[in-house]
């Protein structure tokens, strides 16, 4: 028979066990719900202030602690923003970790289209969507090449898709509308589809305050006589989304330092 001190051992070695179980889980929740806060924020980054969200990531990637996601999120920002250098090696190190992963093949497309191979890269991504037809980063990338490398048949239902991307209130409608809006409109783009769009931009929710202006501005060239609007329509954005320094930017930038002083 066991004796009674033998028991007593046995139940606290089980307890301590327990207990030690009990705070690694609670440890690596509580890790994992801050990675992915820390994530959340990091992609809200991404659209308002690239360069520091990239900095931020490197930071994370150099100190060895950047997630799968971040990772995505870095070779993305490296691809679609014009200032910053295709990081294939990350991409390469996403290749090893997530083998046939349908947002890795996203980003060897736009590493393709990046490098003016548009006809491979429009041909990995349409067997993306072949395959995921739900997935908004292969859908946005496609379109997004079409918009402004396709046929004239390719365009216009390019602009649909955006268009009606640009309806969702996550950040896939976000780039969808700013495509539109800020890359050069190609034939078939109408003035009305093009000042829609420019509306739907200034009142998405995830709006940054230079996009918030910067769609103004171009509501103001398509629409010259209409300056006074376009104006108005800035100055009714601060403080939110349109911070005011950017404003007072903008304002000077347009030769009104008459209303840029007065804020």
């Amino acid at each position: 028979q066991v004796s009674i001190l033998a028991r007593f051992i046995l139940l606290s070695c089980l307890a301590l066990g327990l207990g030690g179980f009990a705070y690694w889980y609670s440890s690596n929740e509580s890790e994992r719900e801050s990675e992915i806060e820390r994530f959340r924020d990091l992609r809200l980054l991404a659209l308002s202030d690239p360069s520091a969200c990239m900095t931020e990531l490197a930071r994370l990637r150099a100190d060895k602690k950047i997630t799968t996601d971040e990772l995505i999120l870095l070779v993305e920002l490296s691809l679609e923003v014009p200032s910053f250098s295709p990081d294939t090696g990350a991409l390469s190190e996403l290749d090893e970790l997530l083998p046939g992963s349908p947002d890795v093949l996203v980003l060897k497309a736009n590493l393709q289209y990046h490098e003016g191979k548009v006809e491979q890269a429009v041909a990995i991504l349409r067997a993306v969507m072949d395959h995921h037809k739900e997935n908004r980063r292969a859908r946005y990338v496609l379109h997004k090449i079409l918009w402004a490398r396709g046929s004239i048949v390719d365009r216009i239902r390019a602009k649909g898709v955006l268009m009606a991307l640009g309806q969702n209130e996550d950040e896939w409608g976000y780039r969808a509308l700013r495509v539109l809006v800020f890359s050069r409109p190609p034939s078939g783009f109408l003035k009305r589809e093009q000042l829609k769009a420019i509306k739907a931009l200034r009142n998405h929710p995830l709006v940054a305050s230079t996009d918030y202006l910067k769609a103004c501005e171009v509501d103001l060239m398509i629409d010259g006589e209409e300056r006074k609007d376009a104006i108005d329509k800035a100055l009714a954005g601060v403080p939110d989304p349109v911070k005011e320094e950017d404003l007072g930017l903008w304002l000077v930038g347009l030769g009104e330092n008459e209303k840029a002083l007065s804020l």
